[in-house]
């Protein structure tokens, strides 16, 4: 038990060496330009009024978000269609937005090690408590879902860390795990997607229908 611990510790550790170390050193200026799946209804509320709806986690309903609360886009328009033709119904379509301008320390990319180190936690005999303080993400009561999991690492991050305003990862992969399809994870390929922590930092005048 002790060693799964410990390792979840260590992926924290290794994010903070890797922000502190690397990020805050190359100061780039960039501008992430964004596509989101909106239902016809949200999509022309959305080009009125010119500002996304925050999606925040509901634990009552056990419904988190994988990169916590904040605006969600997929970096490849091709992922956003797809999006747009499988999950959000008949007329909807396709938006772009860019983020204001970022300094690189203000964008943080997560690696696999917290996936990695999620389904070690899954695949061991269940629990019935993990050490939260060793875990820094908050109690909870058995081994989470994979979004639960992610989500309250992602919240940690947000937290500890309030300069940064863009979080990226990269859906987990099938070399993660022994099963195809695990807690609805879309494993199909390597897609990407990130998170707008606030309304502010999207630029309102650069969204549009695609």
């Amino acid at each position: 038990m002790l060693k799964y611990l410990r390792a979840a510790k260590n992926v924290l550790k290794n994010m903070h060496l890797k922000f502190l170390g690397v990020w805050i050193v190359n100061e780039v200026i960039t501008s992430l330009m964004g596509f989101k799946a909106v239902s016809e209804q949200h999509g022309n509320e959305l080009l009125k009024k010119r500002v996304f709806h925050v999606t925040v986690a509901d634990e009552l309903k056990e419904e988190y978000h994988w990169l916590g609360n904040g605006i969600y886009f997929y970096p490849d328009k091709a992922d956003a269609e797809d999006w747009a033709k499988n999950e959000k119904g008949k007329n909807s379509f396709v938006v772009s937005a860019q983020t204001i301008e970022l300094c690189s320390y203000e964008i943080f990319e997560f690696g696999d090690m917290m996936d990695e180190e999620f389904y070690k936690l899954k695949h061991q005999e269940s629990r019935d408590s993990i050490d939260s303080n060793s875990l820094h993400i908050g109690k909870i009561k058995k081994v989470p879902s994979i979004f639960e999991f992610r989500h309250k690492y992602a919240e940690n991050i947000w937290e500890r860390y309030p300069k940064v305003k863009v979080c990226i990862a990269r859906f987990p992969t099938v070399k993660l795990t022994d099963c195809p399809k695990v807690d609805g994870v879309d494993i199909r390929r390597r897609r990407k997607e990130f998170c707008v922590r606030k309304v502010e930092y999207i630029d309102s005048k650069s969204i549009k229908k695609v």
